[in-house]
């Protein structure tokens, strides 16, 4: 039952001048004091049992211990008659362990002879396989022996053999050491004809630049002079037009006036 959501509601209970909770029927001691005492059930308030418990445990309320109804003496039968059961188990229980423990103690003794017979028999197998492991031992000794003694000879070969290649790639990084400085001589020969042959090409163009450039500001000195003399010669023609406009305006002026 959830009764964290639900709400408590307890109502009064004329009969005992108390309270009590109407779903449960569990009565309490007074308003005052909410210790459940029992349960009103049939207009009758009975003690408090294993359900009334369970009732006061989900909704957590408190319950007088006094009024709990007692089963001592029925519980109390019940546990003598379990003890003496008990009782009577364990005692067959030893007797079969007894029992057992001599049957067991026989059969060891038999265990014990069949171990030592196969101990003996399994150390005899062992010494000759010992003896024959040592022999062989011996053999594959002897057998490494020649064996090392080949792979040194081959060795001897193997570093002979290297020595030759080496001499060898010596006399060729010689020659190619060789080849490299001669490549080198011929190279710095080459760079200092094409340092010269690149000088030789700056200065020319130098040169023509000068001559284009010479050209050009006397071409635009030319012009300049030119231009201004023109400028001129416009100021002059402009100077004689501004006095004969002039003149004009003032004539026009005198003839106004006399018509007037």
């Amino acid at each position: 039952m959830n009764t964290n959501k639900t709400k408590i509601v307890l109502k009064k209970l004329s009969e005992y001048n108390t309270i009590w909770h109407e779903e449960t029927k569990l009565v309490f001691k007074s308003q005052k004091e909410r210790i459940v005492i029992g349960r009103f059930v049939n207009n009758e308030l009975l003690k408090l049992n294993n359900e009334s418990l369970d009732f006061c445990n989900s909704w957590k309320f408190k319950y007088d211990e006094s009024c709990v109804e007692e089963n001592d003496e029925e519980e109390n039968e019940e546990e003598e008659e379990e003890e003496e059961e008990e009782q009577q188990e364990e005692n067959e229980e030893e007797e079969n362990e007894e029992e057992e423990q001599g049957n067991y103690q026989e059969e060891n003794d038999q265990d014990k002879k069949e171990q030592k017979d196969l101990l003996e028999k399994i150390l005899e197998k062992v010494e000759g396989k010992i003896l024959k492991e040592m022999i062989e031992e011996v053999k594959n000794v002897e057998e490494v022996k020649n064996v090392e003694e080949v792979k040194n000879v081959e060795e001897v070969k193997k570093v002979e053999e290297v020595k030759k290649v080496e001499e060898v790639k010596k006399v060729e990084e010689v020659k190619k050491v060789e080849e490299v400085k001669k490549v080198e001589e011929v190279s710095d020969e080459n760079v200092e004809e094409y340092f010269i042959k690149y000088n030789q090409h700056i200065s020319s163009l130098t040169n023509n630049l000068n001559k284009d450039f010479c050209k050009i500001v006397t071409d635009l000195k030319f012009e300049n002079k030119k231009l201004n003399k023109e400028l001129c010669e416009k100021t002059v023609n402009i100077n004689e037009l501004q006095e004969k406009y002039d003149n004009m305006v003032q004539k026009f002026t005198l003839m106004k006036s006399l018509f007037n």
